[in-house]
């Protein structure tokens, strides 16, 4: 006797309906509360609540870290060679003013002329 499989087709589509939709609320939600460890994911800065938000705010951190290598790599090519005189402001670089601050929380670089030494003040960002 053969097994007829009618019904198996619907099945299947309603189990992978349900499958997407839980994927899609998880997506929306950031993930299931408690099992991710949500305390660890927290930025310092507060930004991006979502799994979106964290994603745009990640992207904005590199930016940050690109932006300082640049400002560094320039200001090591307008440093004097002979008196080791580096630029006496970021302005004096003419890279504009992308270059000058942070592009997440758009606080101004600091900059000491007297070392040569570029910084982002934003939280989370000391380290770049």
């Amino acid at each position: 006797m053969k097994r007829t499989q009618a019904g198996r087709g619907m099945i299947e589509m309603v189990v992978v309906a349900a499958v997407v939709l839980v994927g899609v609320i998880v997506y929306v939600n950031g993930g299931f509360p408690g099992l991710t460890g949500k305390a660890a994911d927290k930025r310092k800065d507060g930004v991006g609540e979502t799994v979106v938000g964290r994603s745009l705010a990640a992207g904005k951190d590199t930016k940050c870290q690109s932006n300082l290598k640049q400002v560094r790599m320039a200001i090591q090519i307008g440093t004097d060679p002979v008196e080791e005189v580096a630029p006496s402001s970021l302005k004096d670089l003419k890279l504009g003013a992308d270059y000058e601050a942070c592009p997440l929380g758009k606080e101004p670089y600091v900059y000491d002329p007297a070392t040569g030494q570029v910084k982002c003040v934003h939280p989370g960002h000391e380290n770049y």
